[in-house]
């Protein structure tokens, strides 16, 4: 992880949308993930959010869990939680998303 993180660039903010009583162990698996995350880099930043607040609704979000990816910049969504092959593709994202690159 040490050598994904040389490669960002700028911050990456991150949301996270959960709701209590609807795929917990999802949930915890994302909101552990992301916080540990942001120990690993001062580039990572989360807000957590449960499905029922007001930023759940102005960002569009109703499954738990749902992850966004520098939502004021970007129109990037994981939902569920970012484990197995589906980590790797987050962490190209992340990385993507820090860089300003699409990779295309």
């Amino acid at each position: 992880l040490t050598d994904l993180f040389a490669k960002f660039q700028a911050p990456v903010d991150l949301e996270v949308f959960t709701a209590s009583g609807v795929n917990d162990s999802y949930n915890d698996f994302a909101r552990t993930f992301i916080t540990d995350l942001t120990r690993l880099s001062p580039k990572v930043r989360a807000a957590f959010h449960n499905l029922d607040s007001v930023e759940a609704r102005k960002r569009g979000v109703d499954r738990s869990p749902t992850i966004l990816l520098a939502p004021d910049r970007l129109s990037v969504r994981f939902t569920g939680a970012p484990a197995g092959e589906e980590g790797r593709t987050f962490m190209t994202a992340l990385i993507l998303a820090s860089t300003g690159k699409s990779g295309l």
